[in-house]
């Protein structure tokens, strides 16, 4: 996506910032429309400080959403490069990712997948889909596991030790 795609998006949402990147970006056709619509809607939502580019470091605290790729281990260390303290990360056909540096707190809503790989799920939200909880009661469920896992909580991939083979001392040096 060109910069000149991200000044419109601030342009058109009160309070939004572009953030130029030196290289742009690159999407064409279809793709770039909803790519456009997407960022406008995630822009737009009064909760959400702002949208940025790979591995852009955010200008304020917040919750910031990140133009990045689908691949998983790429996003999350995108996410750890930007700073970010937690990474909520939605799967659906279930995930082993995990990332040294950046608690990754796995959420999923389908209930075969929860059924099937539980152990590698930190929020299991399939109530969702029967309207119970409600999104505020969800909402409630991810902030009381981000709270536990700052607080020293292993996420599910610590716990499995599924961080792609990188591992760091707990605790500090011995």
């Amino acid at each position: 996506m060109s910069d000149s795609a991200f000044e419109a998006v601030a342009h058109n949402i009160k309070g939004a910032l572009a953030i130029p990147h030196p290289y742009g970006r690159l999407q064409f056709g279809a793709d770039l429309e909803l790519h456009f619509r997407t960022l406008i809607g995630t822009g737009a939502n009064p909760n959400v400080d702002g949208v940025m580019d790979k591995a852009e470091i955010p200008t304020h605290p917040g919750l910031w959403f990140m133009d990045s790729s689908s691949a998983a281990a790429e996003m999350v260390t995108l996410c750890a490069a930007s700073g970010f303290a937690v990474h909520f990360f939605p799967t659906g056909q279930g995930n082993v990712i995990g990332n040294p540096i950046l608690p990754v707190i796995k959420i999923c809503a389908d209930p075969r997948t929860v059924r099937l790989m539980s152990e590698h799920v930190d929020v299991e939200t399939s109530a969702l889909l029967q309207s119970e909880p409600t999104r505020e009661g969800a909402g409630d469920k991810l902030l009381e596991c981000m709270l536990r896992t700052a607080n020293g909580r292993l996420t599910a991939a610590e716990a499995q030790s599924a961080l792609d083979g990188m591992r760091l001392p707990m605790g500090g040096a011995k």
